[in-house]
């Protein structure tokens, strides 16, 4: 579990902390982050830059513009959306039977 973590830190250790959660969980376990991902409407970039106005830009920006969302579905195989609620495996799609 992650919250309000990854928006945090730089693009590198993002890559590196969601690696670790899938390598260190369980098959069948659930990787679950909370965190600020792509923002689709006005308001929520709008509202999004009082985040940044106090977390900085620089690791934050990549979030706003779907990094997490494409990391996940980079590492776990699956389509990853902000609102994502799906019950699936650790495992990569390509590795089930």
């Amino acid at each position: 579990v992650s919250s309000l973590v990854f928006h945090q830190v730089p693009v590198a250790e993002k890559q590196a902390g969601l690696a670790a959660m899938f390598a260190a969980a369980k098959q069948g376990g659930r990787i679950i982050v909370a965190d600020y991902a792509r923002q689709n409407s006005w308001l929520m970039r709008q509202a999004f830059k009082i985040v940044q106005s106090a977390d900085g830009r620089t690791n934050t920006q990549p979030n706003a513009d779907g990094f997490l969302e494409a990391e996940l579905a980079r590492i776990g195989g699956v389509s990853v959306t902000a609102d994502t609620n799906a019950d699936h495996d650790s495992r990569r799609e390509s590795d089930h039977p």
